[in-house]
């Protein structure tokens, strides 16, 4: 199972979410009620109505019984403002999709009351946001706060728009082009590693409507929808236009007559900024694909970057008015753990030669020196300030301080590639705008993982204690940072012929993320990497290898060196003796269960019927593959496939043992109908074995389903009364992930013999039945009550039986 196993498949939608539904159990203090907020409040009729006439809305679910949802009210509240802004044509929207945001409404379900809808949208919990697009539900994870709602709405719009005319273009990427861009946070604002968000553009430039083809124009848009899930803001345009420069040439004898002819402007020509430098020479002629891309999740050199703090004006006056105790105070106000950092413009290169960007840094070497100011300052308030000393020192440390104005101010140079459309490229254009639109590294969530998956590209992974405080693991992440841009520059170095194996692996490498491992604590050992640490820790994997390549060393310093041989050993296959990693191989063998016998229905081979009395719990579920702990995850977490498990228990349980040969049957037809193929139904004896600690399982016995690349919370349970196959294998059904080729049939618990049996059983206790009426009007006795009451259940025996 894991020789298929990639890191964008094995991982998908794997994040523990930390979303604001959990909330404590006490409920909060509230000033909206409950479902108050909303464009309108529906029943399940009026909700397949609303539907019907629009194509895309969103549904807040909540419950009236539920008494912490009112606390999301003023978030929902929010959302509608916002959306109502946008359909007046107001807001901070962009003005080519105000009008389509401007359509989507929030409506709101009670769940006490439409227990159908909830069910049908796969609502296991209140209070639960899902869009609704084209009839399809996407499930909103994140916090129920109304501008990342907002935010939501804007990201599911379509289609990305169409820009005609340069001032619009110059408009939308003008910003993205400078050099330096510089941009202002309001007072207060709390910094946290993914507080800037993502900015895209994607333009198709100088093509005319039938210069390409339709399909790829729907894949292109649907390559800046996907990237959409990378900021919750992000700006992601697709230009197709018609751009001719209007040139006035002189023709005829002696060059009197003047007239203007269209001649195909070239992209130097355009009115872009001339830092563009891959996309300037005049050989790029139009039409030509634009990547720009600005964003966070990069990192430069920490000597290369200086402090920026703000209120320089309003700190001065604290600090010379401070005591000891005081100066403290100052100090978490002006000085956080996580601070602001720019570039210093004059050591920054050029756009064209750089890949590196910057984010929020951890540790900086000030901040031990501007502790010491504020508390030198304090020290000489205390002695009496014998020479003016506080005044000098709080001189000193304004020089460090941000400038004059309190706003904190940071510089970034765009990321941009550009690619001629006239040339022929065995890599598809959507595919190669997303490749350059991603980061050198890479945040792994719930987000963006759907990007990755669909790129099906090799990745390294850094897996951090915690990504967000510990010192340690925020001076791996900029080694990995290194090593990427290390690698992207490596890529035109190789196709220079290059002879270093090393140089040519990276070359040929993966793309490089992070994450934490509580973030992955339950498949941590389907990476080939051990939960208890130590960490940060290293793993490569991908579909086309057998090997996973791990690093995870106690007391061994992750260094750049340490990764780059990691590449190398992941592209050759060949462990060497100075290599830090290991290989994991993949296990060699897992648990199998009996074959589900064949049979030849057209010759009218019929199943076997066991008798039951006989057979133990085990027994009866024979066809069934027996978990252990130990191969769980690898088998019920195999991304591409539906996994069923049906948890019981083998000492005295009754219960378990009447279920158990429906759950085998229900196998038997599935494999019968020929639907095993994206399907696997397990089964695991909590008498003699548990599942992993993160699974829960209610009752025994118990059936759960993870579906295709979606194995993480909520599971899905079969919760309908009165277990039968039947009702199993529509319940099944209705949860894979991989669609059946063909719906399941009327009975799909029987096989044609048994269908036919059936049918003829049916015809004899309905003749039956009318002999007994035909006795009653002729006067029979009353010895036929008996018979009344048999033939009554008659029908229902006749399906159980079989």
């Amino acid at each position: 199972m894991m020789a298929s196993c990639c890191l964008w498949l094995a991982l998908f939608f794997s994040v523990v979410l930390k979303a604001a539904s959990q909330q404590p159990d006490s409920p909060p203090t509230c000033e909206l009620e409950t479902l108050s907020q909303g464009h309108e409040f529906l029943d399940e009729a009026g909700f397949k109505a609303f539907a019907k006439k629009n194509k895309l809305f969103i549904v807040g679910f909540s419950s009236s019984n539920c008494k912490r949802c009112c606390a999301f009210e003023p978030g929902y509240k929010q959302l509608v403002e916002l959306l109502d802004e946008a359909a007046a044509g107001k807001g901070d929207v962009p003005s080519a999709i105000r009008k389509q945001v401007g359509k989507v409404k929030f409506v709101r379900v009670d769940v006490d009351k439409q227990k159908k809808l909830a069910e049908t949208y796969n609502v296991n919990d209140v209070p639960s946001v899902v869009a609704v697009k084209d009839g399809k539900g996407i499930h909103y994870h994140d916090f129920m706060e109304g501008g990342r709602l907002f935010n939501f709405a804007q990201r599911l719009v379509e289609p990305l728009y169409k820009v005609s005319n340069g001032p619009e273009l110059q408009a939308i990427i003008q910003p993205l082009l400078s050099n330096k861009l510089e941009r202002e946070f309001p007072e207060g604002y709390h910094f946290f590693p993914n507080a800037w968000n993502w900015i895209r553009v994607i333009a198709l430039f100088g093509t005319p409507e039938d210069a390409i083809e339709e399909e790829d124009l729907e894949e292109l848009s649907s390559s800046g929808i996907d990237l959409a899930a990378f900021g919750k803001t992000a700006e992601i345009h697709y230009v197709s236009t018609q751009l001719t420069s209007r040139v006035k040439t002189k023709k005829g004898k002696g060059a009197a007559k003047k007239t203007e002819e269209s001649r195909p402007v070239t992209v130097e020509n355009l009115i872009f900024h001339k830092d563009i430098a891959p996309c300037s020479p005049s050989k790029y002629q139009l039409p030509v694909l634009l990547v720009i891309s600005l964003y966070d999740g990069e990192f430069v050199e920490p000597e290369r970057m200086h402090i920026s703090f703000p209120y320089k004006d309003q700190l001065s006056e604290e600090v010379k008015k401070a005591n000891c105790e005081e100066s403290k105070g100052i100090i978490g106000n002006y000085v956080p753990t996580t601070v602001p950092l720019f570039l210093d413009e004059s050591e920054f290169p050029a756009p064209a030669a750089s890949g590196h960007l910057f984010r929020w840094f951890d540790v900086h070497p000030e901040h031990e020196k501007i502790y010491s100011l504020f508390s030198d300052v304090a020290d000489c308030k205390k002695k009496g300030d014998e020479g003016g000393e506080s005044d000098k020192l709080a001189a000193e440390l304004e020089k460090l301080t941000a400038p004059a104005g309190g706003k904190r101010t940071v510089w970034v140079t765009p990321r941009l590639a550009c690619r001629k459309m006239s040339e022929q490229f065995t890599e598809p254009a959507n595919m190669w705008a997303m490749r350059r639109s991603l980061p050198l590294v890479g945040d792994f969530n719930p987000f963006t993982s759907s990007v990755y998956e669909r790129l099906q590209t090799p990745m390294m992974l850094l897996v951090a204690q915690d990504k967000d405080t510990d010192t340690k693991d925020t001076a791996s992440l900029r080694i990995l940072s290194n090593v990427a841009a290390e690698v992207a520059k490596s890529k035109d170095e190789a196709a220079q012929k290059s002879t270093t194996i090393r140089l040519a692996a990276m070359a040929k490498c993966c793309g490089f993320l992070h994450t934490s491992a509580e973030a992955l604590a339950d498949r941590l050992a389907n990476l080939g990497l051990s939960a208890s640490g130590p960490f940060p820790a290293l793993t490569v994997n991908t579909i086309a290898k057998s090997l996973i390549v791990t690093w995870q060393k106690e007391g061994e310093r992750l260094s750049s060196d340490v990764i780059q041989k990691l590449v190398v050993q992941y592209d050759t296959g060949v462990m060497t003796a100075d290599v830090a990693g290991e290989f994991m191989p993949v296990p060699k063998s897992l648990p199998t269960a009996k074959p589900v016998p064949k049979r030849d229905i057209s010759k009218g081979e019929r199943r076997q019927i066991r008798p039951l009395d006989s057979l133990s719990v085990e027994e009866r579920m024979e066809n069934l593959v027996k978990l252990t702990r130990d191969v769980f995850e690898t088998m019920v977490m195999e991304e591409t496939k539906d996994v069923a498990v049906f948890f019981y228990s083998s000492k005295n349980d009754k219960n378990s043992l009447d279920v158990s040969i429906r759950i085998n049957r229900a196998w038997e037809r599935f494999v019968e109908l020929g639907l095993d193929g994206g399907l696997l139904m397990t089964r695991m004896d909590v008498a003699t074995d548990q599942p992993p600690n993160y699974i829960a399982v209610p009752a025994v016995p118990s059936f759960f389903i993870f579906p295709a690349f979606d194995k993480g919370k909520p599971y899905r349970t079969f919760q309908e009364e009165g277990l039968t196959v039947k009702s199993l294998m529509f319940w099944i059904e209705k949860n894979v992930a991989n669609k059946f080729p063909q719906p399941l049939p009327e009975d799909p618990h029987l096989d044609e013999l048994e269908l036919a049996l059936m049918k003829e059983q049916m015809e004899e206790i309905k003749a039956a039945e009318l002999e007994r009426i035909r006795k009653e009007e002729e006067g029979g006795g009353d010895g036929d009550s008996d018979e009344e009451s048999d033939s009554d259940s008659d029908s229902d025996d006749v399906r159980d039986e079989l």
